[in-house]
């Protein structure tokens, strides 16, 4: 009797845990839905997007007021220009984006990323550009550091291969109607409707490996700098001035290489789950600025130890070997 009523009552609860999640899926937006429920599909997803990258750029901007009031005198030249480089780049992708949100708002009353698909396109390869630049200046960190050359070939190659994958991205691959189903409903069956289906596929391809590569050079930049780290800190005294210096500012290249692989798999997974939205663009107008701004955070880690440097910041041994190469 008592098993009969506890079998009855794990029925009840099953049942009314099923009815809750149906209830749920219901509740959420629907693309193929009325205009008025879209928005949390498009407009809030865009929104949050340029409100971080923003957030993002203010940050990026002390950061490199910070960078050249310290290390203007001390750092290379050549060092200089790649954090000038770095910070035009984000500069012009902003006003590439606040371009678009002006237009689309203006003309379209909504929020809208390929409205001025000039912009967008030219965005997309900025956002590649920044992300490789940022890339290579680990690349070159990794050099210094003694890393292998065959990692920082890997590193490159994917590097290239991700600028590549979002510089394909376009109107064709990736748009607002596609994302709230009109392609489907406007072209029916057909070779048209076999086209439409092609594009998609071939833009969500796209997107997948434009992820996954950048995750991959965040993922393999961050494990190199972890295991050079635990080797330079091997040759040197644990009790020293340098290696505690040297322990701390791999730690924080450490740290911003985590940042970065953990927000390029976020937008990945993001994007596999909520597919056909735009909730995956949360993070799409400021990765590149999270880039730039780990990118800098590393320059600027210096100032919390003695030195200011950058060759300071660098093993002894592996000084010596520089200045002897040069």
């Amino acid at each position: 009797m008592a098993d009969n009523l506890m079998s009855h009552e794990l029925g009840l609860v099953t049942e009314m845990t099923r009815s809750h999640l149906v209830a749920l899926v219901a509740r959420f937006p629907n693309p193929l839905s009325s205009p008025d429920e879209f928005s949390a599909l498009t407009d809030v997803p865009l929104f949050l997007g340029y409100m971080l990258a923003y957030f993002l750029n203010g940050i990026l901007f002390v950061q490199v007021f910070v960078y050249f009031i310290s290390f203007r005198r001390t750092d290379p030249r050549y060092l200089q220009i790649i954090v000038l480089v770095i910070f035009l780049v984000e500069c012009t992708s902003t006003v590439c984006a606040t371009e678009i949100v002006i237009y689309s708002i203006i003309t379209q009353g909504y929020l809208s990323f390929s409205v001025i698909l000039p912009d967008f396109q030219a965005l997309a390869v900025l956002i590649g550009v920044a992300s490789s630049i940022v890339h290579g200046f680990y690349c070159w960190r990794l050099k210094v550091l003694g890393g292998h050359w065959a990692i920082i070939v890997v590193i490159v190659i994917l590097s290239v291969i991700q600028c590549v994958m979002v510089s394909l991205f376009d109107d064709n691959v990736f748009n607002d109607a596609d994302v709230l189903g009109a392609p489907s409903a406007a072209l029916g069956e057909g070779s048209a409707a076999a086209a439409a289906s092609e594009l998609a596929i071939a833009g969500s391809l796209i997107h997948e490996i434009w992820l996954i590569t950048t995750a991959l050079c965040d993922i393999i930049i961050t494990c190199t700098i972890f295991y050079l780290q635990r080797r330079i800190l091997k040759d040197l005294d644990k009790g020293s001035q340098l290696a505690t210096r040297v322990k701390r500012l791999m730690s924080i290249a450490i740290d911003t290489g985590l940042i970065t692989a953990a927000a390029a798999m976020l937008q990945l997974l993001l994007f596999l789950v909520f597919r056909g939205t735009l909730v995956s663009f949360c993070l799409f107008y400021s990765l590149p600025t999270l880039y730039a701004n780990c990118a800098l955070a590393t320059l600027n880690a210096r100032l919390t130890v003695p030195g200011k440097g950058f060759r300071e910041s660098m093993p002894a041994k592996l000084v010596e070997e520089n200045e002897n190469s040069a």
